[in-house]
């Protein structure tokens, strides 16, 4: 294993650590648990197979010990009985599912739609049918513990890794967008090539609309609140069972949220907006700086990032965004909403498939307008800019310089002497340290760093479209790609300060300067959170 990375991991931590508001209030295992998270989902999907199931059983273990701890909770059991209770539970499973070989695979399929299936049937009945409809108690948590066992028994049998579990899942999202290409091909005939083409505009659209109308229906039936609202109370009770104070109910369901919805999961809590501390305001808000929210899969899927490596970086941005934020400005006051379950407020379009099918064409096609809009902008004035100081190159080191330099010309075609020629030579001398800190070859460091520049100052679709023209051409080694995929995985922008605090600005009152004051903090933090990732993922540069 190669560890470069690790120096960017503790660069992060030490320039949060320096900048902190309060060092002596710093939760130290806190701190230390959102790093631990970080490492068990990269082991998972990046590391050898013994690392990546081993990561695996860690975390469905946990996961069965909870549930098990639900079905008893009027009944508490000693923590050691709950551990060895899961354990066996995990092995046995195990086991059996190693005894089925082949059959393995539609066990756990057949599993997996049962939970589906009665989930389904449930949330329908629950807002359409006025009788109660009864359900056995506790089954999403006895059929959760048998998805668990089913997961990991299956790989056991059939040889997998907990990599091969995530790719299957990642191959699914880009299979549910190659149907886009029946609507793109009937709509926009010849232009519409199914990948990256010609037409830019016309190839990422039809993703973006059809992906975000899937995401607004899968809303309005309440997955998404469902599966935010439980993961949220399992990390809630995940980081009691390590002896950990654990985050307020606002801070977890916005931070679970900010995954699959951006920064529209900041009105989850829209009541306590005007009511968070300092921390809980930076840790929501630098939460939506380093994630993208699912209907943006589409896009960057489409122009060659790997979908697992863009769920992994979602994923691994939350415990980053945790650790860093309660470094920075720790808690020092006692939330309003700390130890609480909050219920997530349900949107307009809840309970009617129909109109969020709606919804979701109107939101694909205005974010698909401004994808196209911000890269026409930018790109022209990326490239305006880049005249401007080609000229400036030319005429100081080309022609002033003349006698000292003897015109010679770098790899880009830019003058040698004092005056940067380009854009890519500023961003990529500035964050190349940093590049390489987060374990980039050092033949990559000034594109890399080029790109967190690009991304930081203009946005995520500027960055990750100028990564795909390099992954098209071959100019990057796999491991840069994978680390750039993490690295620009995230909202970090000016832009985005905008946006959060125009989300937020008709339901704050008393705050709206402590959100103004703490807008760029979080933008700076979004951004460390997502090159965090991007350092630890390099860690696994065995499979990278």
């Amino acid at each position: 294993m190669n560890f470069q990375g690790l120096i960017g991991v503790i660069v992060f931590i030490v320039i949060a650590y320096i900048f902190s508001q309060n060092r002596k209030a710093i939760d130290w295992k806190l701190v230390l648990w959102g790093v631990s998270m970080q490492f068990i989902i990269a082991g998972m999907i990046l590391g050898t197979p013994l690392i990546s199931l081993s990561c695996l059983f860690l975390y469905m273990f946990a996961i069965v010990a909870y549930n098990i701890n639900i079905i008893n909770q009027k009944k508490p059991l000693s923590g050691l009985i709950i551990f060895f209770s899961a354990l066996i539970i995990m092995l046995g499973g195990a086991f059996i599912f190693s005894l089925l070989k082949d059959y393995s695979l539609i066990a756990r399929n057949l599993i997996w739609y049962l939970f589906i299936a009665i989930g389904s049937i449930r949330l329908i009945l629950k807002d359409k049918v006025k009788v109660k409809v009864k359900f056995p108690k506790y089954w999403a948590n006895i059929t959760g513990i048998l998805v668990c066992i089913s997961i990991f028994g299956n790989l056991i049998a059939t040889n997998m890794t907990g990599a091969d579990f995530f790719k299957e899942f990642g191959d699914g999202i880009t299979n549910i967008l190659s149907y886009a290409k029946d609507g793109g091909a009937f709509y926009f005939g010849g232009l519409y090539t199914g990948s990256v083409g010609w037409v830019f505009a016309i190839d990422v659209t039809v993703s973006v609309i059809f992906f975000t109308a899937i995401i607004s229906v899968i809303d309005s039936l309440g997955f998404l609140n469902q599966t935010i609202s439980s993961i949220a109370r399992f990390i809630n009770w995940n980081m009691l069972s390590l002896g950990i104070k654990p985050l307020s109910g606002a801070e977890i369901l916005v931070s679970i949220g900010s995954i699959p919805l951006g920064g529209n999961n900041l009105l989850f809590v829209k009541s306590y907006l005007d009511e968070l501390t300092d921390s809980e305001i930076v840790v929501m808000t630098a939460g939506v700086m380093a994630t993208i929210s699912a209907s943006l899969f589409a896009a960057f899927i489409s122009i060659g990032i790997s979908a697992t490596h863009l769920l992994a970086a979602s994923a691994m941005s939350v415990p980053a965004v945790i650790a860093l934020s309660k470094i920075l400005v720790p808690e020092t006051k006692k939330p309003l909403t700390q130890g609480e379950d909050i219920t997530i407020i349900e949107g307009s379009d809840h309970g009617k498939p129909l109109t969020a099918v709606m919804t979701g064409i109107s939101e694909g096609v205005q974010i698909s307008l401004f994808m196209g809009g911000a890269l026409i902008v930018f790109i022209s004035g990326i490239a305006m800019i880049n005249g401007m100081l080609g000229a400036l190159d030319a005429y100081v080191d080309g022609n002033l310089l003349l006698s000292i330099f003897n015109g010679a010309k770098n790899s880009n075609g830019e003058f040698a002497g004092i005056i940067p020629g380009s854009v890519r030579t500023i961003f990529g001398t500035i964050f190349a340290p940093l590049a390489y800190a987060m374990g980039t070859p050092l033949e990559d460091i000034f594109k890399i760093g080029y790109l967190m520049g690009t991304k930081i100052s203009v946005n995520e679709f500027v960055a990750f479209t100028q990564l795909g023209e390099l992954i098209k051409d071959s100019n990057l080694q796999q491991k840069s790609i994978v680390i750039a995929s993490f690295a620009l995985c995230g909202y970090a922008n000016p832009g985005t300060v905008a946006i959060v605090l125009g989300t937020v600005s008709p339901y704050v009152k008393n705050k709206k300067e402590v959100y103004a004051r703490y807008g760029f903090i979080s933008l700076f933090l979004g951004a460390g959170a997502s090159w965090m990732t991007a350092s630890v993922a390099s860690l696994f540069s065995n499979l990278i």
